[in-house]
């Protein structure tokens, strides 16, 4: 929807099209054996709605769906030690078995000049995150030949994350902090989303109780 637009009106105007739409999509999964649940909303504050639904449902990730003819190409982009959690690890490791294909770690090393002080504590050089990434990989059980991995050294997490993610099929960010949801993983998504050609999945940390 078109911001100034009426929720109420276009949901008129549009006639059941985007349910008609969303129940074809909600079939194809049914028969592939998804277990899934649709809501149909008309916003005109799409990033808003989807922060909402975050809360709201208590979610574990976010997929923004994009088409793309095969999945052939998976980027991880890491930029933060606490990115690497259990959580990280786990996805990935679903990930390579599901698809039998290989994950790209992106490890950026980045002095962003907005982050603060407790921001910085987590983005230790690219050796750090190395390290700690493939020990967690492999404790997890991930087959490390299934890993690849590159390393850059850039001023803008955001334009580095568009730019290198041109090539691939999926690209997955996982939240460094789940205290703050107005982190940069947030900034990432809102920047580059619309920037982008392939799905983007994001993985939410577990807030504190």
């Amino acid at each position: 929807m078109k911001e100034q637009t009426d929720p109420e009106q276009y949901e008129e105007e549009d006639d059941g099209k985007s349910e008609e739409e969303l129940n074809t999509v909600k079939q194809q999964l049914d028969n592939e054996d998804f277990d899934v649940e649709t809501q149909l909303v008309f916003t005109p504050d799409v990033a808003q709605t989807i922060d909402n639904a975050i809360i709201d449902y208590n979610c574990s990730a976010l997929l923004i769906v994009k088409p793309i003819s095969e999945l052939r190409r998976q980027l991880i982009p890491v930029y933060d030690l606490n990115q690497l959690s259990k959580r990280f690890a786990t996805v990935i490791y679903e990930l390579t078995q599901a698809s039998d294909l290989p994950a790209e770690l992106l490890f950026i090393e980045s002095p962003e000049e907005e982050a603060d002080e407790e921001e910085n504590e987590g983005r230790k050089d690219l050796s750090a995150m190395k390290e700690k990434a493939f020990g967690r990989l492999k404790q997890s059980g991930v087959d490390l030949n299934q890993i690849k991995s590159s390393s850059i050294q850039v001023e803008n997490i955001s334009e580095a994350v568009e730019k290198n993610s041109k090539e691939e099929d999926l690209l997955i960010l996982v939240e460094a902090n789940a205290k703050e949801r107005e982190d940069l993983i947030n900034r990432i998504r809102e920047e580059i989303t619309e920037k982008i050609d392939c799905p983007l999945l994001v993985v939410l940390e577990e807030r504190d109780a």
